[in-house]
């Protein structure tokens, strides 16, 4: 385990008030390592830790911000680190392979959000690319 990143969920989790414990580091850790969204049953096999845990500590974690659960449209709950980077997902509709982008047009569009929803204030949003990635483009003759 990386004594370095360690460290920093420990000071993470402090910073926010919330209690360091063994799962929530393991889980914060296993997020870290996969470098793109993953499941619980993912992170289940990952961590060893028991399903009942797993799905608590993730439930916490997403309540305060920390992870954020992805709909990436593959019939499972996926999750990832939270507000640390702001970046959105391209994702192919034929074999699933899913490309973190690190670009976001929050600040450029949300003015235009607020004015035309007559919302007062937008907390976090999602947007996720699907199409067809190279590999399978090569594969097929036409397009969908």
């Amino acid at each position: 385990m990386d004594m370095n990143k360690q460290k920093y969920w420990q000071e993470y989790l402090n910073k926010i008030k919330a209690k360091v414990t063994a799962p929530r580091l393991s889980l914060l850790l296993a997020l870290e390592q996969a470098k793109k969204p993953i499941s619980a049953e993912e992170l289940i096999a990952k961590t060893k830790l028991d399903k009942a845990t797993v799905y608590r500590v993730l439930a916490f974690l997403s309540q305060k911000g920390v992870i954020r659960l992805i709909d990436l449209r593959q019939d499972k709950r996926l999750y990832e680190l939270g507000r640390h980077c702001d970046h959105h997902h391209v994702i192919c509709n034929t074999c699933g392979k899913i490309k973190a982008i690190d670009i976001c047009v929050f600040q450029d569009i949300s003015q235009q959000v607020l004015k035309l929803s007559g919302f007062n204030k937008i907390h976090d949003h999602s947007m996720e690319f699907f199409g067809l990635c190279s590999q399978c483009a090569k594969n097929k003759k036409t397009y969908n």
